[in-house]
């Protein structure tokens, strides 16, 4: 995140967010106080990145999201992401390698990693069935991920649930992307309160 850009969320943004829309957070004993980590978590919509950087304030510096980037909104969109330094990327356009590539070096930097495995924005009452690169991401880095829920309260307020962190080599199959993604979901599901109707 530029530095003008984290100043302007942290002071002035995101302090009026969490007054507006922020209920609480739970879990923060579970954030790593060492190390760098991926957050995966639910996504209902925009307001999601926000309640994020609200929940995880003290690490916003460090923080950057993983965006799809599509038609004349995804062009809109170019000078927040840059100001937000997003690894945003056009699904139709975009090798699967080279995303994972600058993935692997915003990683290696130390950097925190925001990813929403359902894909899109989802306000129905289950999950959209995970999509796999977080398991193959999770799998090449080694670097452990941090479930995170975001459930509505009330009319207008939001509830974050961080919840324990999952390493690798509590998998037992790391050749099925699809059932490891099935796994971290329903992991998701339950801090979310939405149900996941896939998987075993």
């Amino acid at each position: 995140m530029k530095a003008c850009f984290y100043y302007f969320n942290k002071f002035f943004l995101l302090p009026i967010l969490k007054i507006l829309f922020f209920e609480k957070v739970l879990g923060k004993e579970n954030v790593p106080k060492n190390g760098n980590f991926i957050i995966v978590s639910n996504h209902n919509s925009s307001l999601d990145h926000f309640l994020i950087g609200i929940a995880f304030q003290e690490k916003l510096r460090q923080i950057h999201f993983l965006g799809k980037r599509k038609g004349l909104n995804g062009i809109l969109r170019i000078p927040l992401d840059w100001l937000a330094e997003t690894l945003s990327f056009d699904p139709k356009k975009t090798k699967r390698e080279t995303i994972l590539k600058k993935i692997e070096t915003i990683l290696k930097m130390g950097k925190i990693l925001v990813i929403y495995p359902e894909g899109d924005t989802n306000r129905k009452k289950e999950l959209l069935r995970g999509k796999t690169g977080v398991a193959e991401i999770f799998l090449k880095t080694k670097i452990p991920l941090l479930p995170v829920g975001i459930l509505k309260k009330g009319k207008i307020k939001w509830r974050v649930n961080i919840g324990k962190v999952i390493s690798w080599e509590s998998f037992k199959d790391l050749n099925d992307l699809q059932k490891i993604t099935d796994e971290i979901m329903k992991k998701i599901s339950l801090l979310c309160e939405k149900s996941y109707p896939y998987g075993d």
